[in-house]
C-alpha cells in the first residue's frame, strides 16, 4: 500500500516485503526522484526514508532559492508550459492526482485555485516522448 504525507506534498511512499522479515521502502516524489532503503524494521525504514525525502526536498527548494535569488512566483497566465517549466511548476505547485501509464499523461490539481493541469509527452515520435508539455484544463 501506497502512503502519503501531508508534510511532504508530491511524495509516495511504500514499504514491502522482500524476503523473509527483510523489507524495502521506497519513496518517490512527483518529479521522479526516489529514495530507497532496506533493512528489518519496517517501520524505521519508512521513517528514514521519509527523513531522506525531507532533505531532498529541503536541498531543492535551498538550491532553487539560491539560484533564483529569491522564492519563485509562478504566474499561471499561460495556459501551457514546457520542459523544464512544466516539470518544475508541478512539483512545486500542483499536487498528483492520477497517472495514465498507457497515455504517459499525469493530472494534477493547484490547490490554491482548484484549476486541473495534465503533463503529457505530445512528441511520441521523439526517445521518451520528447520534452513533457503541461497544460491547464478548461473548469467544468
Amino acid at each position: 500500500m501506497k502512503n502519503a504525507y501531508p508534510d511532504l506534498p508530491g511524495w509516495t511512499f511504500e514499504v514491502e516485503e522482500v524476503s523473509a522479515n527483510v523489507y524495502r521502502a521506497t519513496g518517490v516524489d512527483a518529479v521522479g526522484r526516489r529514495v530507497e532503503m532496506t533493512g528489518t524494521d519496517e517501520e524505521a525504514l519508512e521513517h528514514d526514508c521519509r527523513d531522506a525525502a525531507a532533505r531532498i526536498t529541503a536541498q531543492v527548494r535551498s538550491k532553487r532559492h539560491a539560484e533564483a535569488g529569491a522564492l519563485t512566483t509562478w504566474s499561471t497566465e499561460s495556459d501551457e508550459l514546457h520542459g523544464a517549466e512544466a516539470v518544475r511548476f508541478a512539483a512545486e505547485r500542483l499536487r498528483r492526482l492520477r497517472s495514465n501509464a498507457d497515455t504517459w499523461e499525469t493530472e494534477y490539481v493547484d490547490d490554491a485555485t482548484g484549476e486541473l493541469w495534465v503533463m503529457d509527452y505530445p512528441h511520441g515520435e521523439l526517445q521518451g516522448g520528447g520534452s513533457p508539455r503541461l497544460r491547464k484544463q478548461p473548469r467544468r
